[in-house]
C-alpha cells in the first residue's frame, strides 16, 4: 500500500510540474492580466509538486503528516483553478473585444465600399460607352483623370478622352459642346502643347453646341476675341458670342454672366 502512495504521490508530483511548466511558456505569450493571472497558477502548480514530491515533502518534515498535505493540496488546487479561471476570464473579455473592433471596421468598410463600387462601376460604364461612340462618356472619362474624380489625376489620359470625345463631336455633328474641355486644355497648355490658334478655333466649334458647356465655351470665346489671343481683336465677333451663350443655355451662369456684360456694355463693338 505504500508503494502506491508513493508512486501516485510521484505521478502527481510531476504532473504538476508539467502543469507549471506549460503554463509559465502560456503567461510568457500572454499580456496584461491574463500573464499574471497564469503566473500564479503556474506558481501553485510548483508549490503543489513541491507538497506532492516524496523527496521534497520529506525534506519539509511532511512525511506522515498526510492530513496537512492534502489541505494544502486541496487549497493549491482550488486556488489554481481560480487563477485559471481569472485568466480565462480576462482573455475571453480581451478577445470580445478585439471582435467588436473588427466588426465595427468591417462596418465602416461597408459604409464607404458602395460609394467606392459605385464609382468604379460608372467609370467602366463610361468606358464601354465611349468606346462605343459615346462622346460625352468620353469627356466624362477626361474629366475623371482630369480632376482625380475615382482615379489618379492624369492630364495626358485625360486630354486623350477629350481629343475622342471632340473627334465623336466632329464625326456625328452632334453636341459640338462636348469639344470644350479639349479647348481648354489647347489655350491652356494642361496635357498638351499650348496653341491657342487651336483652341480659338476648338472653342468656336464648341460655342456652336447647346447646353451649359456650350454657353461656356462662348463666353471664353468671347475672351478670347476681345484680347486677341489666339488670332486678331475682334470685337464684333466677342458680342456675338456673347449673345450666343445666352441662346445655348438661358439659365445657365454663363449665360447670366453674359447679359451682364451686355447690360454694363463692357465689350465694344469698335475695334
Amino acid at each position: 500500500m505504500q508503494i502506491f502512495l508513493v508512486v501516485g504521490a510521484w505521478i502527481l508530483s510531476l504532473c504538476a510540474v508539467a502543469s507549471s511548466v506549460m503554463l509559465g511558456i502560456i503567461a510568457f505569450g500572454a499580456a496584461g492580466p491574463t500573464k499574471i493571472w497564469l503566473a500564479l497558477a503556474a506558481l501553485t502548480a510548483v508549490v503543489f509538486a513541491v507538497l506532492a514530491n516524496p523527496l521534497t515533502s520529506g525534506a519539509l518534515k511532511l512525511r506522515g503528516q498526510w492530513g496537512k498535505v492534502l489541505a494544502g493540496q486541496g487549497v493549491l488546487v482550488a486556488a489554481g483553478i481560480a487563477f485559471l479561471w481569472l485568466a480565462l476570464t480576462n482573455w475571453t473579455s480581451h478577445v470580445s473585444a478585439d471582435a467588436s473592433n473588427v466588426t465595427d471596421s468591417t462596418a465602416t468598410a461597408i459604409d464607404v465600399d458602395p460609394e467606392a463600387l459605385r464609382r468604379v462601376e460608372q467609370l467602366a460604364s463610361y468606358e464601354v460607352e465611349c468606346a462605343g461612340g459615346d462622346g460625352g462618356s468620353c469627356r466624362s472619362l477626361g474629366s475623371a483623370f482630369e480632376f482625380g474624380r475615382g482615379v489618379e489625376v492624369d492630364q495626358e489620359r485625360a486630354v486623350a478622352y477629350y481629343f475622342r470625345a471632340c473627334n465623336i463631336a466632329n464625326e456625328t455633328s452632334v453636341a459640338h459642346e462636348d469639344c470644350y474641355p479639349l479647348a481648354v486644355a489647347r489655350r491652356d497648355g494642361n496635357g498638351i502643347t499650348q496653341d491657342e490658334d487651336s483652341a480659338r478655333n476648338i472653342m468656336a466649334f464648341a460655342c456652336s453646341g447647346v447646353g451649359e458647356l456650350a454657353a461656356m465655351a462662348c463666353m471664353d470665346l468671347a475672351a478670347m476675341r476681345q484680347s486677341g489671343r489666339g488670332g486678331p481683336v475682334d470685337n464684333a465677333g466677342a458680342i456675338s458670342a456673347v449673345r450666343e451663350a445666352i441662346a445655348a443655355d438661358p439659365e445657365s451662369e454663363a449665360a447670366e454672366r453674359a447679359r451682364d456684360l451686355l447690360r454694363r456694355s463692357e465689350i465694344s463693338v469698335d475695334p
